[in-house]
């Protein structure tokens, strides 16, 4: 990886200029891609990213960070939607030692309901990384990604950033 510090702040700036609009159907706030070649170290770039926003010191980002890299697979009758809302479900709550995350199941009243929690009313800066997007649906079907425009590109104070090969 080039200068891995220089891209990072990079996209955190990106991320800071976004994160404080809102979209709508006449102007769409386009999600931040990173992409490369497989093994050119995006998944450690969304990390270190993800990293630097959970550990900023204003403490004003809650960032999720996802992936559908490696042992990935949706489940029998599962839609895109329900597999990218169970993903982000295991990141918001805490498992007990040895609980199979497999087993989670999050709607998005769920989520909503987070979203508002601490985004609105906590006043954090919601930000959704997600690895290996592709992974889950290529093309994307509707449903799933009118879910991430609605609830991470259009809604003041998210915004979603992430990578594919």
């Amino acid at each position: 990886m080039i200068d891995v510090e220089n891209t990072i702040t990079q996209a955190i700036r990106i991320i800071q200029e976004e994160v404080v609009k809102q979209g709508n159907d006449f102007d769409r706030i386009a999600p931040l891609i990173n992409r490369g070649l497989a093994r050119s170290g995006k998944t450690t770039f969304l990390e270190l990213t993800f990293d630097k926003l959970k550990n900023d010191p204003s403490g004003e980002y809650a960032p999720i960070i996802i992936s559908f890299n490696g042992s990935f697979k949706r489940r029998k009758n599962e839609t895109c939607k329900q597999a990218l809302l169970r993903l982000i479900a295991t990141q918001l709550i805490n498992l007990p030692q040895g609980q199979d995350p497999t087993n989670i199941v999050c709607d998005e009243q769920y989520l909503d309901n987070y979203l508002d929690t601490v985004g609105n009313s906590g006043k954090k800066k919601i930000v959704l990384l997600i690895d290996e997007l592709n992974r889950l649906s290529a093309p994307m079907d509707e449903d799933t990604s009118i879910f991430l425009k609605e609830k991470f590109l259009d809604t003041l104070g998210q915004y979603r950033k992430g990578d594919r090969p």
